[in-house]
């Protein structure tokens, strides 16, 4: 009985050791010291808030941009390459400095209807994953999440992709600067006052 518990405790630890191929990706990113500031259309980690809104005012201006869903984010349309035209919309998170450290994007085929099985997300998760790739040259590591469903991440440096159907109509894709520390809620802040 007293060596199953010695060998129960010594797996234990070694377990504990073992980090997940998720956990290896991420450490390999930071420690690789590379930095991979872009994100898309001339977007960029760090880029400042006034700098963003100027930015995304001159591609309104061009007519590669316009207003996006509800009025609160970007629209980017792409109609090449893909099985239906797409909408992309997206506005990024700041930090407190007010600079980009995170993107949100949301994408969908334009034509998605219940009944259409063949613009489901499911279809539009493997072309997005796929101009990605293009964009970034990235390959991306498909993941289970406990409870959680599948992700698809990728990881140059300090740039985080993170890809997931949201639900049967969008895509969800997450951009994140590994190396900034996300800006404390407003509430936490009130009470620690």
């Amino acid at each position: 009985m007293k060596h199953l518990v010695i060998i129960a405790l010594a797996a234990a630890f070694a377990f504990s050791g073992c980090k997940s191929d998720y956990e290896r990706l991420l450490d390999a990113g930071l420690s690789s010291g590379v930095r991979q500031d872009s994100i898309f259309l001339g977007i960029t980690f760090g880029m400042s808030r006034k700098d963003f809104y100027s930015h995304c005012w001159e591609m309104n201006r061009d007519s590669i941009i316009r207003q996006g869903k509800d009025n609160t984010a970007v629209l980017y349309v792409i109609d090449k390459g893909m099985r239906d035209v797409v909408d992309m919309n997206f506005y990024p998170n700041f930090t407190a400095e007010g600079r980009i450290y995170e993107m949100p994007v949301t994408f969908e085929y334009r034509g998605w209807a219940p009944w259409n099985k063949e613009l489901q997300s499911d279809s539009l998760l493997v072309e997005v994953i796929g101009l990605l790739e293009q964009w970034h040259g990235s390959k991306f590591l498909r993941l289970e999440r406990a409870g959680r469903g599948i992700v698809h991440v990728a990881v140059d440096g300090n740039r985080r992709i993170l890809v997931h159907p949201q639900n049967e109509r969008f895509v969800r894709v997450l951009y994140t600067d590994m190396t900034v520390e996300p800006p404390k809620p407003a509430a936490a802040e009130a009470g620690e006052k």
